[in-house]
């Protein structure tokens, strides 16, 4: 009788397996398991859903996506057919040929594909599998990974999804805008990596740059200086670059916490967290939020800082290019410099700009190894070295990052960013530059240059105080004269009791100071009597 039951019981099981495949918590599809319209797959912990929807529910077109499985609003975090939409119902995933291919049952033999996986497999049995990462994972029967959701993102970048370039193989994983919020087919917006030089993330409408991250600094995007305070302590940002690889990724430590990153259709990067309480995403922070984030918007050498009245303005020993379009506030022309650089590596100097993004660095290289004061001196070598900035800013400076050529997208924060240095010509630089004036022996020849200005102005005082010295004494003397007239005697002013001698008159009044004549001395000198002065002449 047991057996009899145990019989009974795996055959229901059998039953309901095959006609009530929703009451099962798969999260595979295999050769012998498919996916149709109308079924889902969850994660095996229940985070994510993949089946088939149609976009704001408002069109007869039936897409493969995965969507969040908790949170009530449907939120679709990748999409596979995204340009090859089922026109109806008829929709089936399922393993053939070892790929994960999506089909159109109305057709015999599933002879229509609208997407697949297409990879080059020759594993006897694949199988793709739904993570609680919202992951779909193709593998073979080694559990060998062939495809994963996560190389291929749509519009939306979720934790542990790598946004990058894998040299290796030269798959980038990058973010594509949909065309509007009621169709998931790419969109006009992307944002990816840009290796060119000193890899960076640019924002693109086809193939226009319309902003710019900037470079990893240690800490955070050059361009993003809020970056560590808008993310949660839980929210871990990582930067790699080396030869095989270069991405970004985040992870949550946190596992209450529910994050993503979306280009919505507009072209605007969103950084959502769900707030559970209140049942809806909660805007954290937004990229390419105000003018200055528009890509190059003052020109080469311009800088742009949206707290000014006018936003945009020359860097130091630079001037506008075309003043005329930069009083009509058209500053793509950009700044050219007042004078030029001295090439022999003896007269130029460094102005500081701080709390900067750094200009585009797809022209600019770095010498890991460098600290901030070589760095100054092998810029200087290079005539075409244009600035120079720490390449990590974590824990100090190290390493050194310079440019060459003209210095584009460069922007100012009111807090944040960090320090670059432009090279101008030595007669730009001031006092408050000295001390990025070039090396020892700039400071060396700055330091002889104004010991020479303040002896010439020392010598200038005296030679002046001399001359006013001598002006002052032939008054004194003309003065003297004119009160000691030819007769020798005359009245010193109207009125005056005080009579004035010449000496030659008193030298004859004395017998030339004869000792005959000798009174006595007393505290005022000698006294001598003198003859009548009347009858001398």
């Amino acid at each position: 009788m047991d057996m009899a039951f145990h019989k009974t019981f795996q055959s229901l099981l059998l039953v309901a397996f095959i006609f009530f495949p929703n009451c099962t918590s798969i999260d595979t599809i295999t050769p012998s398991q498919s996916l149709r319209d109308g079924e889902t797959l969850i994660s095996v912990g229940e985070n994510f859903v993949l089946g088939f929807f149609s976009p704001g529910n408002s069109s007869t077109n039936r897409y493969v996506g995965i969507w969040y499985n908790k949170i009530p609003d449907q939120t679709v975090v990748w999409t596979a057919n995204r340009e090859n939409p089922v026109n109806n119902s008829s929709g089936v995933l399922l393993i053939k040929g070892g790929n994960l291919v999506l089909v159109d049952g109305g057709h015999s033999n599933y002879s229509n594909t609208l997407w697949s996986t297409n990879v080059s497999t020759a594993a006897n049995y694949s199988s793709a599998t739904l993570t609680d990462s919202g992951n779909l994972v193709l593998t073979d029967d080694h559990q060998r990974v062939l495809w994963e959701s996560f190389d291929y993102p749509t519009n939306t970048w979720l934790p542990q999804m790598k946004l990058g370039l894998d040299r290796r193989t030269g798959l980038s994983r990058f973010l594509t805008s949909w065309k509007s919020t009621t169709d998931p087919a790419p969109g006009e917006f992307s944002f990816a990596v840009d290796p060119t030089g000193v890899p960076q993330y640019f924002l693109r409408k086809g193939s226009l740059p319309i902003w710019r991250t900037g470079p990893w600094n240690g800490l955070r995007l050059s361009g993003a200086p809020q970056m560590n305070e808008i993310l949660l302590k839980d929210i871990h940002v990582s930067y790699v670059a080396n030869d095989d690889e270069i991405y970004l990724m985040y992870t949550v430590t946190d596992t209450s916490i529910t994050t993503r990153s979306v280009l919505d259709d507009s072209g605007v990067n969103h950084r959502l967290i769900w707030n559970d309480n209140n049942q809806r995403w909660i805007l954290i922070a937004a990229g390419n939020k105000d003018r200055c984030d528009q890509y190059a918007i003052c020109g080469a050498y311009g800088s742009c800082d949206p707290n000014r009245l006018v936003e945009c303005e020359c860097l130091k020993g630079f001037e506008p290019k075309t003043p005329s379009e930069w009083n009509l506030r058209d500053w793509s022309g950009g700044c050219v410099r007042r004078r030029s650089l001295d090439c022999d590596g003896k007269g130029d100097g460094f102005l500081r700009l701080a709390n900067a993004r750094v200009p585009d660095t797809s022209r600019s290289r770095v010498e890991p190894g460098l600290n901030l004061e070589a760095c100054k001196e092998e810029c200087m070598k290079n005539c075409n070295c244009t600035a120079y900035a720490s390449a990590d800013i974590s824990g100090g400076d190290h390493g050194c990052l310079m440019w060459e050529g003209e210095l584009v997208d460069l922007r100012v924060y009111s807090v944040g960013g960090q320090d670059i240095y432009t090279r101008v010509a030595a007669s730009e630089l001031d006092g408050s530059a000295i001390k990025y004036s070039r090396g020892s022996q700039g400071k060396k020849k700055l330091l002889v240059t104004l010991l020479s200005i303040i002896l010439g102005l020392l010598l200038f005082v005296m030679c002046g105080y001399c001359w006013w010295r001598k002006a002052k004494g032939c008054e004194m003397n003309e003065r003297h004269d004119n009160v000691l007239n030819d007769n020798g005697i005359e009245e010193d002013g109207k009125g005056s009791e005080l009579l004035l001698f010449n000496v030659s008159v008193i030298a004859a009044a004395t017998n030339n100071f004869s000792e005959s004549n000798l009174l006595g001395k007393g505290g005022f000198g000698p006294v001598y009597k003198v003859c009548s002065i009347s009858h001398i002449t």
